[in-house]
């Protein structure tokens, strides 16, 4: 049949030009769990990166472990916080999984996902017409982003003692059950003689941690600092991350072949706005991120433990497909996959190289002098940095978002003002700061008189650590500030 004008023209609204089905206008929906491989993106569309690059983009995450249905996230992550804070139903909104986001990309409700490299290695393994495009937060060789926590009071004397114990990891795709499972192998121990629990939903996982129901758990970072700063557990016995190579953890930014075939030219602007943030963000001097550090949404150095520290980015994003194809034979050995598959074909990193050229191309960003710290009292100094509406104090939505926990505000209002002024907040911050000696993990304050606890053992050492690192970094900061040094402003996110 020969195609008239008027029928070409219902084909292009039906199919791409290529005879593709043609993908729905609008923004671009990429699905998103937020987490140390992904934040630098939300951290772009926060600094308004995507909106300079004329891009329209829209997040989507799961509002929680149990709701399947998913929702836009805000483009201000201090909204973001806010919603997750509102309500308890909302405290696990962006704890989205791999299979998850691929299972709403099948659906037709999402043009693009962020999803690991394992559950990347499904959608290879299952044939569907989508490719990796771009690399995100990647563990470190140096200093991996995973750590293998032991029950506190379990004494190990050799390898034997690991016969019989039960071993947990989250719900993720698969690399947290195969990573737990290379873990135990690598201690000399037959795989049938632990009791592995996978696949355990966030909050449940957090519950049985708090009851101590697993004897061993294979974590990231964050709620691995948290049980041992609680005396709960305590990081596996001359624990290093030798079993496997730490770098095969990364985050992938993987699109639907059509949508890149259709939107080719929207995703080279989207992945330059990311290219510019890491850009910024690599850019921080040691003490500019010494400012944020322990703040999950600021900065690249989170210091819980000595050699551990969350995902890294790399200023040349590219995917690296022999990382890939190591992490799919782990995935072929344990089970999760029946055969290797060619992983090549599902990798197209041409995109992301067409973005860093054009970035190269692009003028340097207008870069504002930074001012150097003032001879301030620490309390103002870090009211600065909180004070979100730079009215000169801390209402209690400003403290909420910056607290590990729930915060009594009232207890610290001494005025009844309704706010924290800096001498408020001063007491605040040496009643709940870790930073300080008299501190011993979240909640637990020294008591004259008492002994350490062995739980706070490896957790003092690194405190220790971090604040001999922290006291070069002032000595250091104040003297390139005596000299006039700037740094990088946010404005070219």
């Amino acid at each position: 049949m020969r195609l008239t004008a008027s029928s070409c023209v219902l084909a292009a609204l039906l199919l791409g030009c290529d005879g593709q089905p043609a993908e729905p206008a609008g923004p671009l929906r990429v699905g998103y769990f937020h987490g140390g491989r992904n934040t630098l993106l939300y951290r772009a569309m926060d600094a308004g990166g995507y909106r300079r690059e004329g891009v329209d983009v829209v997040f989507y995450a799961t509002r929680s472990t149990t709701d399947p249905e998913f929702a836009p996230l805000p483009d201000s992550i201090v909204e973001y916080e806010k919603l997750k804070q509102a309500d308890e139903a909302n405290r696990y909104f962006g704890r989205t999984t791999g299979p998850q986001i691929i299972a709403e990309m099948q659906a037709g409700r999402l043009d693009c996902g962020m999803i690991g490299e394992s559950s990347f290695l499904l959608v290879v393994d299952g044939g569907l017409p989508w490719s990796a495009i771009a690399k995100q937060g990647q563990d470190s060789r140096e200093a991996p982003g995973k750590v293998v926590v032991l029950r506190a009071g379990i004494q190990l004397q050799g390898p034997e003692d690991l016969q019989g114990l039960v071993m947990g990891s989250r719900e993720s795709g698969p690399y947290d059950k195969v990573m737990a499972r290379e873990f135990i192998q690598h201690q000399g121990v037959e795989l049938d003689r632990v009791e592995f629990l996978d696949m355990i939903r966030q909050e449940e996982l957090r519950a049985m941690l708090k009851r101590q129901e697993l004897d061993l758990a294979f974590l990231h970072l964050h709620l691995g600092a948290e049980f041992v700063e609680k005396g709960l557990y305590k990081v596996f016995p001359g624990f290093g991350f030798h079993f496997a190579d730490p770098a095969l953890s990364q985050s992938l930014l993987v699109c639907k072949d059509t949508v890149i075939q259709q939107r080719r030219a929207e995703l080279v602007l989207f992945l330059s706005a990311y290219k510019r943030r890491v850009d910024f963000e690599l850019a921080l001097t040691p003490q500019e991120r010494a400012r944020f550090s322990g703040e999950k949404s600021r900065g690249l150095d989170l210091v819980f433990f000595d050699g551990l520290n969350v995902p890294q980015y790399s200023a040349e994003p590219v995917i690296d497909l022999a990382l890939l194809e190591q992490m799919q034979a782990l995935l072929l050995e344990h089970g999760v996959v029946d055969e290797a598959r060619p992983v090549a074909p599902h990798v197209d990193n041409s995109l992301m190289l067409e973005a860093l050229e054009r970035v190269r191309s692009l003028p340097a960003p207008q870069v504002e002098p930074v001012e150097p710290f003032e001879a301030r009292t620490a309390s103002e100094r870090l009211l600065a940095v909180l004070d979100q509406d730079g009215d000169g104090a801390l209402s209690p939505a400003e403290v909420e978002l910056v607290a590990h926990k729930k915060v009594h505000f009232a207890d610290f209002d001494g005025d009844s003002s309704g706010d924290l002024d800096p001498e408020e907040l001063r007491l605040l911050v040496t009643s709940t700061s870790p930073l300080l000696p008299g501190y011993r993990g979240r909640g637990r304050f020294e008591v004259e008189g008492e002994e350490p606890t062995e739980a706070n053992d490896s957790f003092r050492k690194a405190l220790k650590q971090m604040m001999k690192k922290r006291k070069k970094l002032k000595k250091k900061a104040a003297g390139e500030n005596e000299a006039g040094v700037q740094g990088p402003a946010e404005g070219g996110g």
